[in-house]
């Protein structure tokens, strides 16, 4: 997965939180289930997390208030798991 991929997989996560009417939802679930590949994207890029997360809100076009949505999903990845049987997207 690249920035741009990234960027990608969230704009549709957070289309698919409009349509629902759970956007404040999906912003944060992006960050927990794309968790793993966002710190190996960090780390392939030698930035932190943060400064990636910046980039990624940037390149979807969305507002940078995202960016602490996203941790808190990347935080909370170490405690919970999507649910696979919902359907997302």
């Amino acid at each position: 997965m690249d920035i741009s991929d990234a960027a990608a997989l969230l704009k549709d996560m957070y289309k698919e939180g409009g349509r629902r009417r759970e956007r404040a939802v999906f912003v944060p679930l992006f960050g927990i289930k794309y968790a793993k590949e966002l710190r190996s994207l960090a780390d392939e890029r030698s930035s932190s997390i943060t400064q990636l997360l910046r980039e990624l809100v940037d390149h979807a076009s969305l507002p940078r208030s995202y960016v602490i949505e996203i941790m808190q999903g990347i935080n909370l990845s170490r405690y919970v798991a999507v649910n696979d049987s919902a359907e997302l997207s």
